[in-house]
């Protein structure tokens, strides 16, 4: 009896093997959605402090903000939009205005101006996806945006006494080809620092002054975080 026994033992052991190993859970793939802020600088945002004459708010930082899904391990594609503000009050007046029924006029006015530097970029990482730092080749388009607007009130009486308000809005946009370069150092399994480098070619525009440099480069420097495990 012992042998037939020993004998069944084994058939239903090795016989619950395969079923084992059809069932194991497989690792996990990683694709998954990851978002970022940082620092940006290019042509058309550049970092820098501005003279009072010009700026109230003098120094300017434009801020990114980058989303993006990963496929696969190695191509990501990601959407980002980088923005940046400066303002100031001003005010002038004019004895000798021939434009004006007493001769004078005065104006007080708000002036503000924002840009916005958007792109859509497919990213494929050329080293290895698994080391702690990558480095990846970037692609995709871009659209620069740069909007002005004055807002005040325009008298030709002294002190505003016959005031009107006067508003007026001038933008700008430019289509643009980008090309660059990216890397990577992982922090934590999360958090990962990241640097991107392009080199963007304006296509359209809306506005000759926007093509006098066709050829224009950008920088971006922040910290992304990844959801879900890895």
């Amino acid at each position: 009896m012992k042998h037939p026994l020993l004998a069944l033992s084994g058939l239903l052991l090795f016989s619950a093997l395969p079923g084992r190993a059809q069932t194991a859970p497989e690792p996990a793939t990683s694709p998954r959605f990851f978002v970022g802020l940082g620092a940006y600088s290019s042509y058309y945002q550049k970092v820098g402090t501005y003279p009072p004459q010009y700026v109230s708010s003098q120094f300017r930082l434009p801020v990114q903000l980058t989303a993006g899904y990963q496929f696969t391990p190695r191509l990501a594609v990601q959407a980002s939009a980088a923005y940046s503000g400066t303002s100031r009050d001003y005010f002038i007046s004019n004895y000798n205005n021939p434009t004006s029924p007493t001769g004078y006029s005065e104006g007080s006015f708000t002036f503000t101006s924002r840009s916005i530097s958007a792109a859509v970029l497919a990213r494929y990482t050329v080293t290895n996806p698994t080391a702690r730092l990558r480095v990846d080749a970037l692609g995709g388009a871009g659209l620069e945006h740069s909007g002005d607007n004055s807002r005040g009130t325009v008298s030709t009486q002294p002190f505003g006494q016959d005031a009107r308000p006067v508003n007026t809005h001038y933008s700008k946009n430019i289509l643009t080809a980008t090309l660059g370069a990216g890397l990577r150092y992982r922090l934590s399994p999360h958090f990962e620092l990241a640097y991107d480098f392009t080199v963007n070619r304006a296509l359209a525009s809306d506005s000759r002054e926007y093509l006098n440099r066709s050829l224009t480069t950008a920088h971006g420097l922040g910290v992304r975080y990844r959801f879900g495990s890895r």
